[in-house]
């Protein structure tokens, strides 16, 4: 499920460490260099272990954030053309305009990040809606019965590298 997995640091069964292609030894640290400047998703032997490294596409977005954008836009189309199908007539009220507004934020609130459980979206301030009272809509809109209304909404994101800095030394006495 988008949000519930981070596909970096994920442990691989059934599958072996990527190798080098011409010996067949696992990759060595500047071939895994290569393959993280050029966002290339490959399987290390990490302790005894198969781990998924990267987890980007070809441009440098994380596979989870694609997947979280992809299952919203499945989500939310799905639950437009239900409310429009099951719906007698939506009218292009105030009030239609809201319950439009209420089906995207339903959508919306199953994705947000709870303390016990990871998701999408951020847990404060995870989304914002955009939706125009019906007097600010125009003729056209209005003509031809389009509602225009956006959201932005906030990833709540999975940590992938950490980077940590110490320094190791004696006290003196004094």
């Amino acid at each position: 499920t988008p949000g519930h997995i981070n596909w970096n640091n994920n442990i691989i069964s059934g599958l072996p460490a990527s190798a080098d292609p011409t010996g067949g030894a696992r990759l060595t640290n500047t071939q895994k260099s290569n393959l993280n400047e050029k966002n290339a998703n490959y399987i290390d032997y990490i302790a005894g272990t198969n781990v998924f490294r990267m987890g980007r596409s070809v441009s440098g977005i994380r596979i989870g954030e694609l997947r979280s954008r992809d299952f919203l836009v499945a989500k939310i189309t799905t639950a437009y053309q239900n409310k429009l199908i099951n719906s007698k007539v939506v009218p292009y009220t105030d009030s239609g305009i809201n319950e439009m507004r209420s089906v995207l934020k339903s959508v919306l609130d199953s994705t947000v990040t709870t303390p016990a459980q990871p998701n999408i979206l951020q847990d404060i301030n995870p989304y914002t809606t955009f939706f125009p009272k019906r007097i600010d809509v125009s003729f056209s809109d209005l003509a031809s019965g389009t509602l225009n209304g956006s959201f932005v909404a906030y990833l709540a994101g999975a940590i992938d590298i950490i980077k940590v800095e110490g320094t190791l030394t004696y006290e003196l006495s004094a």
